[in-house]
Order: C-alpha cells, then structure tokens, then sequence
C-alpha cells in the first residue's frame, strides 16, 4: 500500500560526474540540492540521485540559461506544492473511503475494493495533477509572453 508507484531506479554519480554535467556548484547551491534530496551523499565523493529524470531536466534548464541555483528555487517551490497537493488527496482518501470502512467495522467483503482504491490513489492524483498543469501552464505561457509580445509592439519592435 506504501510501496512507490513507477519507481525510478536511482542513479550513483561521482562529484566528478556531477561537475561534468553541471559544472562548478558553489557550496551553497550543493547544500540546497541535497536539502531538496536531489543529491544524497553516500561518503566517498559519491552521491546518490533518486530521481534522475529531475536531474535531467536540471541539465536541460541550465543548458537553456537558467542558473542552478534559480532553478532550484522553483523546484523547493513545486516541492512545498506537491506535498500539499499530496496532503489534500490523502486526506480525501482518509475522510471519504478509509474513514467510512472502518466505521463499518471494516467488513472482509469490502477489502478488495479498498485495496484498489488505494493503490490508485497516486496514479490518480498523478493523472489529475498533470492535467491541471497543463491547463494552468498553457495558460500562464499563453498570458505571460501575449502581455510581452505586446509590450514589444508598442515599442515599435
């Protein structure tokens, strides 16, 4: 019931390898990443990364100019979001299928369908989050660069 869902198999890079791939990191910037978890320290100038497709998309933001350290700003952001997100659906879980189970004493017949209940909870809440996004996002890109599209013709560029 607690196991991950599509559990990416972390990764064991080097600080070699990190400098490869991201160049030189100021301290405070490490201890940001590590503060986040995007990088465990394993000892031995090791690290351990558990989701290396957000270490990817680090790579890919910093090649397109964002500095490290702003992105990761917004990635402790999206973190405090995800886990109230998270918060709100388990809650609603808790409160509208666990809650009314076990006031009725939690019948052996209803099991399985608790059970499945749960274990699509965070593919649930996956699917349901992804798709505010994309509407809430192509609607910010959409009035963020209209207003500076604008702003430049008025400027006469």
């Amino acid at each position: 019931m607690t196991t991950p869902f599509e559990e990416e198999p972390p990764e064991i890079l080097t600080a070699e390898e990190l400098a490869e791939r991201f160049g030189a990191v100021d301290p405070k910037t490490l201890n940001e990443a590590q503060r986040l978890e995007l990088i465990l320290p394993m000892g031995d100038g090791r690290f351990e990364v558990p989701s290396p497709a957000l270490l990817r998309a680090a790579e890919e933001v910093m090649s397109r100019g964002v500095p490290l350290a702003a992105a990761l700003s917004v990635v402790a952001q999206v973190k405090r979001n995800c886990q109230a997100v998270s918060r709100a659906f388990v809650k609603l879980f808790l409160s509208e299928v666990w809650k009314p189970f076990e006031d009725a004493d939690t019948p052996e017949e209803r099991w399985p369908d608790v059970m499945a209940t749960i274990e699509r909870l965070r593919p649930l809440a996956s699917e349901v989050v992804l798709a505010v996004f994309h509407q809430t996002m192509s609607t910010q890109v959409e009035d963020a660069f209209g207003k500076e599209l604008e702003r430049r013709a008025k400027r006469g560029r």
